[in-house]
């Protein structure tokens, strides 16, 4: 059983004891899509249409090498961070090919 189910059972016991709760070590990729899913509609019911732009940052060294990335998106006025990495010599032969601003948007 999951650490923090225990510690919360005691809890969960007290206040709702009209539901069992199951924690997943490891949920399936449906349970977390219909769980998104159902989060995205409430959220679009209350607020409206949700603008979302992703956004990828890229820090580059003066060779122009990507050094370090972030990933995530805007919404709402705010910076929803999902991804972030730092390359290091260990992590040299991973690191992404070099990103530049492109008028056109051409660029990969």
């Amino acid at each position: 059983m999951h650490p923090l189910f225990l510690l919360l059972t005691p809890f969960i016991q007290q206040t709702m004891t009209d539901y069992i709760f199951q924690a997943l070590d490891n949920p399936p990729p449906r349970f977390v899509q219909t769980l998104r899913a159902a989060l995205a509609h409430h959220n679009q019911s209350v607020t409206g249409e949700a603008k979302l732009q992703h956004l990828g940052i890229c820090a580059n060294d003066k060779t122009g090498r990507t050094v370090g990335a972030v990933y995530g998106w805007l919404q709402w006025g705010w910076l929803y961070i999902d991804l972030t990495h730092l390359f290091n010599e260990k992590t040299l032969d991973q690191r992404l090919p070099s990103y530049s601003a492109d008028p056109d948007g051409d660029s990969p």
